[in-house]
């Protein structure tokens, strides 16, 4: 985040009197501690300086405990300036705000959040929804743009992010992730890259003992939900309704089942039918699924008649085998209704799908998304 941290502090100490005289990057304060950054300020009534700690996730305990070390060694400035510390992160949460100014240290982010405080100057403003400074320059990492990753022509690169999302605490090598999400090392080295830059996940290490992991999942998942309603319009817009005679959806789902098994087919329920698998008990009495082999075999063979409008069966052709994706806690959890040949989409998946149907499936998304996936 270093080539935005001049910008962003120029840009919160606008109209104060103060300005951005100099930044010194990897400074050593003293007892092994290095600041990321020593940025000297200065206006009309005196010069001071911010030493500045640079995260890009909010884990309050850590990013607290180093500021304070910070804080410690920073003692007073060159030339007698009163000395400051901060922490940049890309957004503050509320609990890391309070154990900040609590410990009297100050804070800001890329949403326009800040307190900022040393003698002449107090600042302290909440943050917008949207960023005021871009974390990325240009056209993107490696050539690679939002699209490139989240778009709906993506759909191998969509596999990095299931699996990344389907364990937001593991620590990955890439090669390792390459093989979870069955992919080549260069599409999840691509993905990585991208993530990298927009600081969706951290590494550790260097060359063969480099780990990547998650250190914001929740903002990714909110990101690819609001392309995947482009990609599930395209669904909706060519998928096949059915009418199935069954008495109940568990009929129906236990029918499709059986005749995916016959035909060699395999099916991802989603959406209700999906959701209920993990027992969220979601009424409705329409089973949407993904089909990966021939919808009319399938039909026949579960003995559903095509209808027009109003159907209990909705099947949408899977553009990837990836959309039937199952991590192993996962499946190990579904038992039977795991079973390769007509299983739900995996929570991930599910929760992308639900957010883009909107209405009342929007709704219980957030709820699905805290008890299946953990994170915020």
């Amino acid at each position: 985040m270093q080539s935005v941290l001049g910008d962003l502090l120029q840009g919160l100490l606008a109209d104060t009197g103060w300005c951005v005289t100099k930044i010194k990057w990897e400074q050593p304060l003293g007892q092994g501690v290095v600041a990321d950054a020593v940025v000297h300020v200065a206006s009309g009534a005196g010069a001071a300086t911010l030493v500045v700690e640079m995260k890009a996730h909010s884990r309050a305990g850590e990013v607290r405990k180093q500021a304070l070390l910070l804080k410690h060694e920073a003692g007073e400035g060159e030339a007698g300036r009163p000395v400051a510390v901060a922490v940049f992160v890309h957004r503050v949460t509320v609990g890391l705000a309070g154990m900040l100014r609590e410990a009297g240290v100050g804070y800001f982010d890329l949403f326009g959040a800040c307190y900022l405080r040393w003698p002449g100057l107090f600042i302290e403003r909440p943050g917008g929804k949207q960023p005021i400074v871009s974390l990325r320059e240009g056209g993107g990492v490696e050539g690679v743009e939002a699209v490139g990753v989240f778009g709906s022509r993506a759909v191998r690169r969509h596999r990095v992010l299931r699996a990344l999302l389907s364990y937001p605490r593991r620590r990955w090598h890439q090669v390792e992730l390459a093989k979870e999400a069955e992919v080549s090392a260069y599409t999840a080295h691509t993905v990585v890259a991208y993530l990298l830059g927009e600081h969706y996940v951290d590494y550790e290490g260097r060359g063969p003992e480099k780990v990547v992991f998650l250190v914001r999942p929740g903002d990714l998942i909110e990101t690819w939900a609001t392309f995947w309603r482009d990609v599930w319009q395209r669904y909706r817009k060519g998928a096949k309704v059915y009418h199935s005679l069954a008495r109940n959806t568990d009929e129906v789902i236990g029918g499709l089942r059986e005749a995916a098994g016959k035909v060699g087919a395999r099916l991802g329920l989603t959406l209700a039918a999906g959701a209920n698998q993990y027992g969220a008990y979601l009424f409705d009495e329409v089973v949407h699924a993904y089909l990966i082999g021939d919808d009319e075999s399938l039909a026949e063979a579960a003995d559903l008649d095509a209808a027009r409008r109003a159907g209990n069966v909705v099947l949408y052709g899977a553009a990837d085998p990836g959309l039937m994706y199952l991590p192993g806690p996962v499946r190990d959890r579904l038992g039977r209704a795991g079973e390769k040949g007509c299983s739900p989409v995996s929570p991930v998946q599910l929760y992308l799908d639900m957010r883009a149907a909107g209405g009342r499936y929007a709704e219980q998304a957030e709820r699905l998304r805290q008890e299946m996936l953990g994170y915020e």
